[in-house]
């Protein structure tokens, strides 16, 4: 959670036009709900979540372990991943992978927005 946060502040603080939009919608939000922050508060900051959710695309955890639960056979090949296996699967790799989130290194949030959707849903982990 620190982590999120921390790089959360770092990406708005180098892009003041996303800083501005974050702040003037916490502002909105906690003005409508008598500036207390509550659960939802929070459910209606919908950019704040973008962000957070472009923070977790950009820094995420570096990979994912796994045991493969099954014998498994590789598509198209000879290849089999056998039972009790371990699996990494590399996070870090495939979120910054332009393949999967166009321009990889640019901190966009809207590319999580429903309405500009720009990223593979099945590469965001």
């Amino acid at each position: 959670t620190s982590s999120a946060a921390a790089f959360t502040i770092f990406e708005l603080a180098q892009y003041p036009d996303l800083l501005a939009r974050a702040q003037n919608e916490v502002e909105e939000v906690l003005k409508r709900h008598n500036g207390q922050p509550n659960y939802d508060c929070l459910q209606e900051m919908t950019f704040l979540d973008l962000c957070l959710q472009e923070t977790n695309r950009k820094y995420p955890f570096p990979f994912l372990s796994r045991e493969c639960t099954q014998d498994y056979n590789l598509p198209g090949t000879k290849h089999v991943i056998e039972k009790g296996t371990p699996i990494v699967i590399p996070l870090l790799g495939i979120h910054r992978d332009a393949e999967h989130f166009p321009n990889p290194m640019t901190y966009d949030p809207d590319r999580f927005s429903p309405a500009n959707a720009n990223y593979s849903d099945h590469a965001y982990m």
